[in-house]
């Protein structure tokens, strides 16, 4: 296997902050004044690729607030890849030990969510399971369905009503009156037909989902989540909803086709 070159962890120092980490490859003051100015200039590129990626978090705590948070993320964690499309995958862990968010015990979840939003945008194309592709198929057979869930599914669970705080911060027109008190809440998001869809799931919903999601047929993954008869007629409606909103995915033992959403 190849080394990494020393140089290159140097460099990674000296994007981080660290003046002194050049000084053993470059020698001209010249040159390291110059390596200074493009660590600059990469600090700034970089807290920019984190800025635009979380405007529920801009919305809620100001630019100003953000872009010092975008610039502290940056120093202590560097990029190592020159695409930034993707850059700040760690910004919302980040956010939960920063200390200017010490009162904003929330504000971490939200910037899972704008990331969920930004991951879904770029999830793998493929083709959801549908209606059309159960058709003609009776209970038992759809039942015996594994279809697992579509790769741009994301369960995010928060012990904070986090998604209606993201939604309102987010979305036009969503209602701004939210009970910020601690409240466990589960929020889905996938691409849709629409683009990226996401929403509140219930307890059942959730486990169902994330029984789907581990291999699951459907009827074993409906029996694990539901406890009474009033749960069960409520999973089949969620079951109908999913199966059209492209939730689930085409495993071997659905003919999967080659068709997807482009990002």
């Amino acid at each position: 296997m190849l080394e990494r070159d020393p140089y290159f962890d140097h460099f990674v120092q000296a994007l981080g902050g660290d003046d002194n980490a050049l000084e053993p490859d470059l020698k001209d003051p010249t040159h390291i004044a110059r390596a200074r100015v493009y660590r600059n200039n990469s600090i700034t590129a970089s807290g920019e690729a984190i800025f635009k990626d979380y405007p529920a978090v801009e919305k809620l705590v100001g630019t100003d607030f953000l872009r010092a948070a975008a610039s502290a993320f940056v120093k202590e964690n560097p990029p190592e890849n020159p695409l930034l499309s993707l850059y700040g995958e760690g910004f919302a862990d980040f956010l939960d030990t920063f200390p200017p968010a010490k009162d904003l015990p929330y504000l971490s979840d939200v910037a899972r969510l704008d990331r969920a939003w930004m991951n879904t945008m770029f999830a793998a194309n493929s083709a959801p399971l549908g209606p059309q592709d159960i058709a003609g198929l009776d209970d038992s057979e759809i039942g015996a369905l594994a279809p697992g869930l579509h790769p741009s599914v994301q369960i995010l669970k928060s012990e904070w009503p986090a998604w209606d705080i993201w939604h309102a911060n987010r979305e036009e027109g969503a209602p701004q009156s939210i009970n910020l008190e601690r409240k466990n809440s589960v929020a889905i998001m996938w691409w849709s037909a629409n683009g990226v869809s996401s929403q509140k799931l219930n307890s059942q919903e959730c486990v169902f989902l994330e029984n789907v999601r581990e291999g699951d047929d459907l009827t074993s993954a409906m029996s694990k989540a539901v406890s009474s008869e009033a749960d069960s007629n409520a999973l089949f409606g969620f079951f109908s909803l999913a199966l059209s909103s492209g939730i689930f995915g085409k495993s071997a033992n659905t003919e999967a086709n080659p068709k997807g959403h482009q990002a």
